[in-house]
């Protein structure tokens, strides 16, 4: 099953003791009620082992989820339209 894949991966990646995880669209082949579970345990893992985590990302309930600091960049251009740190965004005009 993808979430169990996508778990795999996690651990596998963790065991070897990292302090940055780098994670490219981890919820794209899992299912969106695993999502949430899955970002429940990249927070803990992150959390109990001192992770930092950067994550690139569409699925913006993943993000809400897992970051601290998010941002957003503009589709067409790829620059920085807004960026959020805590529960405030503020963007670029």
């Amino acid at each position: 099953a993808p979430e169990v894949q996508a778990r795999v991966h996690l651990a596998r990646a963790v065991a070897l003791g990292p302090e940055l995880l780098v994670l490219e669209h981890p919820t794209a082949m899992v299912p969106a009620g695993a999502a949430s579970a899955l970002a429940a345990d990249i927070v803990r893992l992150a959390g109990a082992r001192r992770l930092t985590v950067i994550a690139v990302t569409e699925d913006a309930g993943f993000a809400r989820m897992v970051g601290g600091r998010r941002l957003a960049l503009d589709p067409s251009s790829g620059v920085l339209a807004a960026a959020r740190a805590g529960r405030r965004w503020w963007g670029r005009s």
